[in-house]
């Protein structure tokens, strides 16, 4: 977005937003941006059949924008507040020039399944895949496998592939993760299996899948 506004600097002084024809999301996509080039149209609840670029909350505001939002009335008492992209429509309606760019993807994380799914492409993609903890010998990791500092792990404990056990978790003796989060503080017994799950301290995330491998 910075290397397109330092390229453009003379016709988009006023909006850039950022949008994917690709999402890792499985939930549905309310907010398209209809293009000619770089230069949006039109906004719409209905994808565009040429290049549809669903719109990510992420936006480079120029100083005509911010002078329009500034003018922007007060929302009357007991009347919805406007989202961002009912603002940005009403703003193209003023004539001012929106231009877009294009992100690989984009995952809106509304589901534990987003979480997970964000979880694993960080792991996959990113240079974060650390282990930051002392293990026992005994113990399998799979990659990519995340460990924060102060993680306990048992003997014969198998970890991975995505997992990312944050700091002040444990893990106990002989169990097995898999593609899961164990959150701050959670706890994982001994012998138990973790798979396609997140877990937090003192609560199983609805449509968690702990089995026990007894």
């Amino acid at each position: 977005m910075i290397k397109h506004y330092s390229e453009t600097r003379h016709t988009c002084d006023s909006l850039i937003l950022s949008g994917a024809s690709s999402s890792l999301s499985r939930a549905p996509h309310n907010s398209y941006a209809h293009t000619d080039g770089h230069s949006v149209t039109e906004i719409s609840s209905t994808p565009p059949a040429h290049r549809p670029l669903a719109l990510i909350d992420f936006a480079l505001a120029g100083r005509d924008f911010t002078r329009y939002l500034a003018a922007l009335a007060p929302t009357p008492v007991g009347a919805p507040d406007k989202t961002l992209v009912h603002i940005i429509s009403d703003y193209l309606q003023t004539g001012q020039p929106i231009s877009i760019v294009e992100a690989a993807w984009t995952l809106q994380v509304q589901t534990d399944e987003d979480l997970l799914a964000l979880n694993k492409y960080l792991l996959a993609e990113s240079q974060d895949a650390h282990i930051l903890s002392e293990l026992p010998g005994t113990v399998q990791i799979i990659p990519p496998v995340r460990i924060d500092p102060q993680v306990s792990v048992g003997q014969h404990a198998c970890l991975g592939p995505n997992v990312y056990l944050e700091r002040g978790s444990s893990v106990g003796n002989d169990a097995v993760v898999r593609n899961a989060m164990i959150l701050d503080h959670a706890i994982v017994p001994a012998g138990e299996r973790v798979d396609n799950a997140i877990v937090a301290p003192r609560v199983r995330i609805p449509a968690i899948d702990v089995r026990s491998r007894s």
